[in-house]
């Protein structure tokens, strides 16, 4: 009797035990459902990517180069760091992909060559230091003990190329030699030429990025050059009788060629040879300086750049790789072209993850299952042999 009765009891407490247990888990049930986020391709969304296989920039009937283009090298100059030149698309649904395709765009290389400077003094003003390149360009500068805060920068884009071949997509080479004293003297070699990129693109929750799939195709990279022999860069350019000749590029895998209008090469070059050509010695807000420059707005971001008091510090090529972004950007949204892509709509799926169902539905059957047992022997004891009533 003592140990039926002490089974009693013990069976009693498991089920408690496993009472508590099941509602102890019984709020956390919900997660047997899982929510999964899928897409469909909607066939009359709207996916339209800006992109361009030829250009025309300049104002019919004038000499001028189009404002949307002034204006983005004009701002590709004044361009913060993390600033972004991409394209608007339009996408119907916030949701797009848009698969490989290729457009004409501006490119930037830029190389240091400080390594080639030549310094000078003269023996009549020894405190004196000069620094020229070997194609006689130079930067004159005075004594660092006079001047300790003071930048000294020379920029260029008529002189004779030295790590760049200015033939084939050439826009304009841009030399610069820079000091900020006391002790810093740097040269770069820029070039801005007509390239062709490739990229994908992506809209998700409509937030739109690009990635390149290559270099892109470059006179210099890939010894691509215009199939016009008059087009082959600013020396020969400038002759009459290759005068406005268009650009013709042909890549690799794309039926059709890439086309740079002739006379938008012609003004770019003038209007690029005018933005960057600069002589200035001075501490630019303090000592203005003596700057041979006609916009008095670059000439501050070129001091602030290469002073390093702004962003991109002291990094003139990255200011020329905003430039280019910059103008790919009107590039590719001024004549009207697009590339389709697929338009997607999302829906959502409810789905049952079943080891949680499984295990719930266990505990719940063997709940059940201990209090028949118990309430059997409660009903067994009951009727008992020899109870009386």
């Amino acid at each position: 009797m003592f140990i039926l009765r002490s089974w009693n009891r013990l069976s009693a407490g498991l089920c408690a035990v496993l009472t508590i247990f099941v509602l102890a888990v019984n709020p956390f049930v919900q997660q047997v459902i899982s929510l999964d986020t899928r897409q469909v391709n909607v066939t009359d969304g709207a996916a339209n990517l800006p992109i361009a296989s030829q250009y025309i920039g300049s104002v019919p009937s004038t000499t001028l180069l189009n404002s949307s283009m002034q204006s983005a090298i004009y701002e590709g100059i004044l361009a913060l760091d993390n600033r972004s030149f991409v394209p608007t698309p339009i996408c119907s649904t916030g949701n797009c992909t848009w698969p490989s395709y290729e457009t004409l765009s501006i490119c930037s290389t830029c190389q240091n060559v400080t390594h080639l400077l030549l310094s000078s003094t003269s023996q009549e003003a020894p405190e004196y230091q000069d620094y020229m390149l070997p194609n006689g360009f130079r930067l004159d500068q005075s004594p660092a003990s006079m001047f300790d805060s003071w930048t000294f920068y020379n920029m260029s884009t008529a002189m004779k190329p030295l790590t760049f071949d200015n033939e084939g997509s050439v826009l304009s080479n841009i030399q610069l030699i820079y000091s900020t004293m006391p002790s810093r003297v740097e040269a770069f070699e820029c070039i801005l030429q007509v390239c062709v990129n490739a990229y994908t693109g992506g809209e998700v929750n409509g937030q739109f990025t690009e990635t390149p799939q290559r270099e892109p195709w470059t006179n210099t990279s890939n010894a691509w050059l215009p199939d016009n022999p008059c087009a082959t860069g600013q020396e020969i350019a400038a002759q009459s009788n290759c005068n406005q000749q268009d650009w013709y590029f042909s890549v690799p895998g794309h039926k059709d060629d890439f086309i740079f209008d002739g006379l938008t090469v012609d003004r770019l070059m003038g209007f690029l040879g005018t933005s960057f050509t600069e002589t200035y010695t001075g501490n630019y807000g303090v000592n203005p300086g003596f700057g041979a420059f006609q916009h008095p707005v670059l000439e501050q971001r070129f001091f602030d750049v290469l002073s390093g008091s702004t962003s991109p510090n002291g990094s003139f090529p990255s200011l020329l790789s905003y430039v280019a972004q910059s103008m790919s950007l009107a590039v590719r949204t001024t004549n009207g072209e697009s590339y389709t892509g697929s338009a997607a709509s999302t829906y959502t799926v409810y789905r049952v993850i079943w080891p949680w169902l499984i295990f719930h539905s266990h505990l719940l059957c063997s709940l059940l299952l201990c209090w028949r047992l118990l309430r059997w022997k409660h009903v067994m004891r009951d009727y008992s042999p020899g109870k009386i009533a």
